[in-house]
C-alpha cells in the first residue's frame, strides 16, 4: 500500500506507510537493522540488501523510517533500556546509520519527507497549512534539531527511474 489519504473529523490527512520487504512483509527500518547489526553486521547488510533488491524487483519505492531511539543509547534514556538495540552506544548507532544510509543512497535518491509526496500527490499548500496548524508534524522540531546536530537529516526515499 502506498501513500494515501485518511479522512478524520472531516479533514484529510496524508499517510505514508513504512515499507516492508516485498513478498515477505517484514519491516526493514533502521531500528530492525540496528538490532540485527548488534548481532552481526554481515547479517544486517544481507538483510538490507535483500530488502532493497526485492523493492527494486517489485517496483516498490522504499519509505525508510528513522526512529528517535535509533540515535539514543541507554545512557541518554535509561528508562527506555528495554527497547531493542538501546545497549548500542549512540556513536556506534551513528556508524550503523551511516553505513545503512550510504547503501540506501547508492541505490536511491534520498529526499526530505516534504518533497516527493507533495509533488506526486499534488497536495495543496492549504492542506499542509491546515495540518500544520492542527497537528504536530514529524519530525518534531526538537528531534529534528537533535538529529541535525549529529548530521543526519530526516529522510524518505524515492525510487530512481533507472534500473540497477
Amino acid at each position: 500500500m502506498g501513500p494515501h489519504y485518511l479522512k478524520t473529523n472531516g479533514h484529510r490527512m496524508l499517510e505514508i506507510p513504512v515499507t516492508t520487504i516485498p513478498l515477505l512483509r517484514i519491516p526493514f527500518h533502521l531500528s530492525y537493522l540496528m538490532y540485527l547489526g548488534q548481532k552481526s553486521r554481515k547479517l544486517m547488510r544481507a538483510y538490507f540488501v535483500l530488502a532493497l533488491s526485492l523493492c527494486r524487483t517489485t517496483g516498490t519505492p522504499p519509505s525508510f523510517l528513522l526512529h528517535p531511539l535509533d540515535f539514543l543509547d541507554v545512557g541518554e534514556a535509561p528508562e527506555l533500556a528495554f527497547f531493542p538495540a538501546m545497549s548500542i552506544p549512540w556513536q556506534e548507532k551513528l556508524e550503523i546509520a551511516d553505513e545503512v544510509l550510504t547503501l540506501l543512497a547508492s541505490r536511491y535518491t534520498l529526499l526530505p519527507m516534504s518533497i516527493p509526496w507533495q509533488e506526486k500527490l499534488e497536495i495543496a499548500d492549504e492542506v499542509l497549512t491546515l495540518l500544520a496548524s492542527r497537528y504536530t508534524l514529524l519530525p518534531m522540531s526538537s528531534f529534528a534539531e537533535y538529529i541535525t546536530k549529529r548530521g543526519l537529516p530526516s529522510l524518505v526515499v524515492e525510487r530512481e527511474g533507472e534500473s540497477a
